[in-house]
This record gives structure tokens, C-alpha cells and sequence, in this order.
């Protein structure tokens, strides 16, 4: 087992659950060219939190018509609950980092009890009749971090811990690269980058892949 103290920190959509549940709610509600956003990004012309507001400033469903369609899409990836005992039970805070919409994260994971040990990391949003707002988003520690992720990837390190970071898409790309335990969801486009460019990491199906890691590491 690891001798220091290691933070878990998860991306949620494509990662715990097997959908990008923001992606889909842009799909299905959103009115307007969503889409383009995405490629500003990309391009690094606007910021991660710009781009979640403007993208879901397009959806006026509400709240109720959300997790409806959420509950007939998405399922967790299997054994993330047994990542989470694991943390509890080694004392591994555990956090989720998404720049996903809270509710609907709440709504899929915090019925199970066990799920109450996890630390969130994510913006607050609420449904309007003018578009979707965005309350709060996670705020950067530093002024050189490409975005939240990453930024909170730093901050646990320099407290001194070592950190576990699980992604799938390009956004967890700089968290995974300066992680000490990086993963990648197997065949995902954060795999695909790190493998075009060399950058180390453990691929998972499964988050028993990602326990068995853990317990293997020095």
C-alpha cells in the first residue's frame, strides 16, 4: 500500500456513470449550436467555465424533464462503490471533479449512504425559464492551471499528498499528466491523447482495474 496519504480524485461523466450526462442533456435540450463551444475550447479562445455557462445557457427543460432522461440513459460503471469502501476504509479522501451539472450528479449517485464519503468538486446550476444559470464553479488556486481539475490535481500535491486521478475526456487530460496515479478510461479520448503524446497512465473498464492498482502501488 502506499506509505503517504493519497487523495481519489474522479471525474464523473464517462467515468463513474458510462454516458457524458452533460453531453446528452445538451443533446436532447439544448436550443442552439452547443456544439461550437466545445470547439472554442479546444482552441483555447474561452475558458472551461466559460464554455459550461454559454453551452447551458441554451437549455430552459427543467430540473424534473432532466433526471427523467437521465434515468433512462445512464448506469455506474461497475464497482465504483468499491472504490469508495476502499478509501473509507484506508482513510483516502475521495472527491468528484466535474464540471457537470450538480443535480444531476446528486440525483444519480447520493441515494446510496456509502456515497455521503465523497467530497464534491463541481458548479452549482439551477434551471430558469431564460436558460440554465450557473451559481458557483470551482474557483482556481492558481493562476497557471489549465482549469479546476488540474488546478485541484496541484493543490493536493502540495499539501503534500499523493494524488489518484480517473478520467475520459480531454478536459482530465493535464489533471492525468501531472497525477502520481494516473487513469484513463480504456479506448477514450484521454487515451488517445496521452498515447499520442507519450504521457503515462493505467487504463480502465472497470474500477476494480483501478483498486488493484492502488493496492499494488509502491
Amino acid at each position: 500500500m502506499l506509505q503517504s496519504i493519497l487523495v481519489v480524485l474522479v471525474d464523473f461523466d464517462g467515468t463513474i456513470v458510462n454516458v457524458d450526462t452533460a453531453e446528452l442533456v445538451l443533446q436532447r435540450f439544448a436550443d442552439g449550436d452547443w456544439a461550437t463551444f466545445d470547439q472554442q475550447l479546444e482552441r483555447g479562445a474561452i475558458t472551461l467555465e466559460e464554455c459550461v455557462r454559454k453551452q447551458f445557457s441554451l437549455v430552459k427543460a427543467s430540473e424534473n424533464e432532466i433526471l427523467s432522461e437521465l434515468d433512462r440513459a445512464v448506469t455506474l460503471r461497475p464497482n465504483f462503490e468499491k472504490l469508495v469502501a476502499l478509501c473509507k476504509r484506508q482513510g483516502f479522501p475521495i472527491a468528484i471533479v466535474s464540471a457537470g451539472l450538480d443535480f444531476c450528479l446528486r440525483h444519480i449517485l447520493l441515494g446510496n449512504p456509502l456515497f455521503k464519503e465523497i467530497e464534491l468538486d463541481i458548479p452549482k446550476a439551477q434551471c430558469t425559464s431564460d436558460g440554465m444559470k450557473f451559481t458557483s464553479f470551482p474557483k482556481l488556486r492558481y493562476s497557471d492551471s489549465h482549469n479546476f481539475k488540474d488546478d485541484l490535481v496541484r493543490y493536493y500535491q502540495r499539501q503534500g499528498s499523493k494524488v489518484a486521478y480517473l478520467g475520459d475526456a480531454l478536459i482530465d487530460y493535464h489533471a492525468v499528466k501531472n497525477a502520481d496515479l494516473p487513469f484513463a478510461v480504456k479506448g477514450s479520448d484521454l487515451a488517445d491523447a496521452c498515447d499520442r503524446d507519450g504521457v503515462p497512465y493505467t487504463p480502465f473498464t472497470d474500477f476494480s482495474d483501478v483498486i488493484a492498482a492502488i493496492n499494488q502501488a509502491d
